[in-house]
């Protein structure tokens, strides 16, 4: 699914039920490709070019960009238990 650039990042876990269903399959989508490096070091850039409006995380709230980024790394660390992944911050 394509977000569009006035997606509400504000509270990612009380969005529609269509958008953060849509959400969730994608994160893991992105789970499942992650667990096949099983046990190996991944560096893993999430929502890149977050300066920019050209993506549907980008040019937000800085308070609701942090909040996305610490749910997505949440899931994929505590809630999936993958302690190989490294988290890449860069705009």
């Amino acid at each position: 699914m394509c977000y569009g650039q006035n997606t509400d990042i504000s509270s990612i876990n009380s969005s529609s039920p269509a958008w953060l269903q849509n959400y969730k399959a994608q994160v893991d989508n992105v789970v499942t490709g992650l667990q096949k490096f099983n046990s190996s070091p991944v560096y893993y850039r999430p929502f890149h070019e977050m300066n920019g409006g050209w993506f549907w995380w980008g040019d937000k709230n800085t308070t609701d960009y942090k909040n996305l980024y610490i749910n997505l790394y949440n899931y994929i660390v505590t809630t999936n238990g993958m302690s190989n992944v490294n988290f890449v911050y860069a705009s």
